[in-house]
C-alpha cells in the first residue's frame, strides 16, 4: 500500500518534466526567431548562410537571398539561427556632417 503514493509522486513529476521540456522548447524557437526579419543573416540547417529577403508567415515560407540566387525555405525546418538580427529603423540615423573652414577667405582679407 506504501508503493501507490510513491507511483502518484512519480507520475506527477513526470507529467511536470513533459510540460517544463515543451516550454522550453516552444522558447528556444522563439528566441530563434525573435530576429528573423528582411535583412537578418540565418544559417539553415543544410549549412547556408544568406540573407532573408522575404518572411511569409501566414503560408510558413521564408525567402532567402544567397549572393543574388533567391531561394525558398519552409520557415519552421529550415532556419537554425539568425547569424545578424535585421537592422532595425530605429538604429539608423542620419547625422549632418559639419564642415569647418579653417582658413577663410574673409578672415584672411579682412586681417590684411
Amino acid at each position: 500500500m506504501k508503493i501507490i503514493p510513491i507511483l502518484v509522486i512519480y507520475v506527477i513529476a513526470f507529467i511536470a518534466y513533459i510540460a517544463y521540456s515543451r516550454r522550453r522548447q516552444a522558447k528556444a524557437q522563439e528566441d530563434r526567431f525573435s530576429g528573423l526579419a528582411k535583412g537578418a543573416e540565418v544559417e539553415t540547417i543544410g549549412g547556408l548562410i544568406a540573407i532573408v529577403d522575404e518572411v511569409d508567415k501566414e503560408n510558413n515560407r521564408i525567402v532567402l537571398d544567397a549572393e543574388g540566387v533567391f531561394l525558398t525555405f519552409d520557415l519552421s525546418r529550415s532556419i537554425m539561427k539568425v547569424i545578424t538580427p535585421a537592422p532595425s529603423l530605429e538604429k539608423t540615423e542620419t547625422s549632418e556632417e559639419t564642415v569647418i573652414e579653417e582658413d577663410s577667405a574673409i578672415e584672411s582679407s579682412d586681417e590684411k
